[in-house]
């Protein structure tokens, strides 16, 4: 039994005008379920982009992190889900750092057990909310898939400096690309949704250069469940459309780990991604159904039911290591250092992100237009500035990380 709580409190992620209520709400129940624990508990507040910081709990103490991923012992990784209301608690982190995904063997003999007609009967509960409710992780347009379209295969792509794009070989630039070669091979057409937050150079002028040199590419912004049902097929990195996809019954190919991927069809190439243009794309079989429906009723929890707090807490709880931590004092040098690591981290988490989807719209850049060769130098220099920049905040980091 713990003697102590840390909980992360996701300051940067309430405030979020789109979808702050969510943190917010799971958050706040975490906090009451824990309460009545009776164990002592401490706040930290955690920035954007602490993802990848050490958390070096104390000896005898349980974290409740938010948005990060690690092997520490003694840590609970927190992360809403791609579908809401669900968020995940998990020991190693999410999407291709969460232990399903890791140490998928661990889970069959559990996912095997659930009866087929429980699968039915919840997938096809999820299935009527979305088309009651037509929720969905960001907020969907009212705009109508376009008329051309009869037949199509749906790209909802990704912000392309997203952390999680490193659980996939496939870039997501390079996916469109193909897919638009292979809607021109096979006189498919290839419907491409911009994510909403993204900001690319690159996507803009790859989606733009498709769509004027290929009638078969087109750009749309209408409603994800519209266009997942009236599609022949879906393809993602690992987006959380992809998990949508297959809760509203489509054929899904994902080239990314991420907690769902083995209910998708795996890519990793452009043979592979042909079969998403065959005429009859291969769907979930039985066992891929039984996982999903472990994912959305076993793995991740309901942030608007009490008991599955109480689950996940007992379980946190059982897992404990009581002799894990080598501090073991009255005052904690983390407790001192911790929110310092955690605001630098996410100070480097946020010039790592500009610094790659720099390089990546650099590169876009002059590969599209070679009259920007002659800038390249300026480019550079943009880049260098940077990459120092990160090189500094890694050197900070590191400094601090070794007085802990």
């Amino acid at each position: 039994m713990p003697n102590k709580i840390v909980v992360e409190v996701p300051v940067s992620w309430t405030k979020n005008p789109v979808d702050g209520y969510k943190h917010k709400s799971f958050i706040t129940n975490l906090i009451l379920a824990l309460t009545e624990r009776k164990i002592p508990l401490y706040f930290r507040e955690v920035p954007f982009g602490a993802d990848e910081a050490p958390r070096q709990p104390e000896k005898g103490t349980l974290v409740f992190s938010y948005h990060s991923w690690g092997t520490e012992k003694n840590i609970v990784r927190m992360k809403e889900a791609a579908v809401t209301p669900l968020f995940s608690m998990d020991f190693s982190g999410y999407s291709g750092w969460s232990d399903i995904s890791l140490n998928f063997n661990r889970y069959e003999s559990e996912i095997n057990k659930i009866d087929e007609s429980a699968v039915t009967h919840i997938l096809d509960e999820w299935r009527q909310r979305f088309i009651d409710k037509n929720n969905s992780k960001y907020p969907q347009s009212d705009e109508s898939v376009p008329e051309v379209a009869t037949d199509f295969v749906f790209y909802p792509m990704q912000v392309q400096n997203d952390p999680v794009s490193i659980h996939s070989s496939y870039d997501g630039v390079k996916l469109l690309y193909d897919a638009a070669e292979l809607a021109r091979e096979n006189q498919v057409y290839l419907l491409v949704k911009r994510h909403p937050f993204c900001q690319s150079f690159a996507v803009e002028e790859s989606i733009t250069l498709l769509t004027e040199s290929n009638p078969w590419v087109i750009r749309t912004n209408s409603n994800i469940h519209d266009l997942i049902r009236k599609s022949r097929s879906v393809i993602t990195v690992n987006s959380g459309v992809g998990i949508e996809a297959l809760i509203d019954g489509a054929s899904v190919f994902c080239s990314g780990k991420c907690e769902w991927q083995q209910c998708c069809n795996i890519i990793s190439d452009k043979n592979d991604l042909s079969k998403a243009f065959s005429s009859h794309p291969e769907k979930m079989n039985l066992f891929q159904k039984k996982m999903l429906t472990y994912i959305l009723t076993k793995y991740w929890i309901n942030s608007e039911s009490p008991s599955d707090f109480d689950n996940a807490i007992d379980i946190a709880i059982a897992n404990f290591d009581p002799e894990f931590g080598d501090i073991d004092a009255q005052i904690n040098p983390s407790d001192v250092l911790m929110p310092i690591i955690l605001d630098l981290q996410g100070r480097l988490e946020y010039e790592q992100r500009k610094s790659k989807q720099s390089t990546l719209d650099a590169y876009a850049a002059i590969d599209l237009y070679e009259d920007l060769k002659k800038e390249k130098a300026i480019l550079a220099s943009e880049l260098q500035g940077y990459i120092e920049r990160v090189r500094t905040c890694e050197e900070q980091l590191e400094q601090l990380r070794n007085k802990i």
